[in-house]
């Protein structure tokens, strides 16, 4: 009777004990955390590649509750996007990366887990390129830039995706680079504004790009993406120029064809002079 008691007191006890044992089993856990934001979109990446287990990422603010990626629970990725969560653009948010055991539900907070540095997106994410185009006046003195702020993920409540001025307002403003496209020689405007009208020298082609900047940051975040080169078009006559070539070429056809006829005209009067003139004594 006391050898059936002790046996099943063991039994009782191993399996009221699951779940320390599974969290005590040794599990690697992740590394390298960096996050990876442009323009709001955020992603947690990680090392190494789990074999035999699994990762499960969670993420809290000081200003909001744990939660969790229903696409990042036991996960065998490396990466999580935890755009959807970071809402509140101005918290500092940590991430737990957990190793879980593969092939089991339970949930235990013994398992062991890597803690990400802190983020804030207000304060990290990179911004990228923006869209430009470019506008000359009729004189061709001036070139009108005109930029539309990147989007972010977010919508708006019509569905509309919300640009990034909505979040930065006037901490966002643009450097615009110029210059010949004959040269190398670049210069810069700055503005805070979405459009910006710059003289230009009359029947030049001038090439433009865009760069975002936070004035606020002291950091390599400050400066965001740069978009490629846009070009003004070379000067252009267009109709005029063609009937100036066309007239030109007739006149030139005309004048040609003139001085041949009066050379061969010349030609053939002298000749008929000579046949005509009386044969000098011998």
């Amino acid at each position: 009777m006391d050898l059936y008691f002790v046996v099943v007191l063991t039994f009782c006890i191993l399996i009221s004990e699951k779940r320390w044992v599974v969290s005590s089993t040794k599990l690697p856990t992740a590394d390298n955390l960096t996050w990876s934001s442009i323009n709001l979109k955020t992603i947690l990446e990680w090392q190494p590649a789990p074999t035999g287990f699994t990762y499960t990422v969670e993420i809290s603010g000081k200003l909001t509750n744990w939660k969790k990626n229903p696409a990042c629970i036991k996960t065998k990725n490396t990466e999580c996007d935890l755009t959807g969560l970071l809402q509140e653009v101005k918290d500092t948010f940590y991430a737990h990366v957990i190793s879980e055991p593969e092939g089991t539900n339970e949930e235990a907070e013994e398992y062991p887990y890597k803690v990400s540095p802190a983020f804030t997106p207000y304060n990290q994410t990179i911004i990228g390129q923006p869209d430009f185009t470019l506008k000359e006046n009729e004189a061709k003195t001036k070139v009108k830039v005109m930029i539309k702020d990147p989007d972010t993920p977010y919508r708006n409540s019509n569905k509309t995706f919300r640009s990034i001025r909505e979040y930065f307002n006037g901490n966002l403003a643009y450097h615009i680079y110029y210059w010949k496209a004959t040269s190398t020689g670049k210069k810069t405007e700055n503005t805070n504004t979405n459009e910006v009208e710059i003289n230009i020298e009359k029947g030049e082609s001038y090439c433009f790009s865009v760069q975002p900047v936070i004035p606020s940051r002291k950091d390599q975040t400050r400066l965001g993406h740069v978009t490629p080169p846009k070009c003004t078009p070379s000067q252009d006559y267009g109709p005029a120029l063609l009937i100036i070539v066309i007239i030109a070429v007739v006149l030139s056809i005309i004048i040609t064809v003139s001085i041949c006829v009066a050379c061969k005209c010349k030609k053939s009067t002298e000749e008929k002079k000579t046949e005509n003139m009386p044969l000098k004594d011998v």
